[in-house]
């Protein structure tokens, strides 16, 4: 008698697990396959982006950049606080532009940069000048690449790399 109890406790919980079993197959397995469909879909998203930026465009090396030096030590009014009437200023010397040499025309693009300085220095200060002093010291990164896109606007695009400010002083 006990061996009957045992057989039919086996056989109950097989067809339990064989139910489960079912029951795995046939909710989690579409869920799984719809999961990896969309990974899928994402990465070959994400390599066509890196095939575009790579397949196009030429790796810039440092043998291809060139410094151009600012002399100037400039002056800008920066916008006024809300909550205070004093004028506040950013001083800005020793700026170093970073120039793409490899651009087509570059020796001429140069020498209008040379021709141009004082453009350069009121394109740095509309890069400033729409901030208040907490805002253009929090959004630093962010006025540096709005200048060097009005550069690139000016000059050509991707002529200018990067701005350095060697010294930037607010007050």
């Amino acid at each position: 008698m006990k061996r009957n109890i045992l057989t039919i406790v086996i056989l109950a919980l097989s067809i339990v697990n064989l139910v489960l079993s079912a029951v795995i197959v046939f909710s989690v397995v579409p869920n799984v396959s719809k999961t990896n469909n969309l990974i899928n879909q994402v990465s070959e998203i994400i390599n066509l982006d890196l095939e575009a930026q790579n397949g196009n465009e030429k790796i810039i090396t440092s043998d291809d950049l060139d410094n151009y030096a600012l002399e100037e030590e400039i002056i800008i009014n920066l916008k006024k606080d809300t909550d205070s009437s004093k004028e506040r200023y950013a001083v800005v010397s020793k700026i170093s532009l970073t120039l793409y040499n490899g651009v087509s025309d570059y020796e001429k693009v140069k020498k209008n940069i040379d021709e141009s300085k004082d453009g350069i220095y009121d394109t740095i200060r509309k890069g400033f000048t729409s901030y208040t002093i907490d805002e253009a010291k929090a959004n630093e990164d962010t006025i540096k690449a709005n200048i060097i896109q009005m550069l690139n606007d000016k000059y050509g695009d991707k002529v200018v790399q990067d701005i350095v400010f060697g010294s930037l002083i607010y007050q």
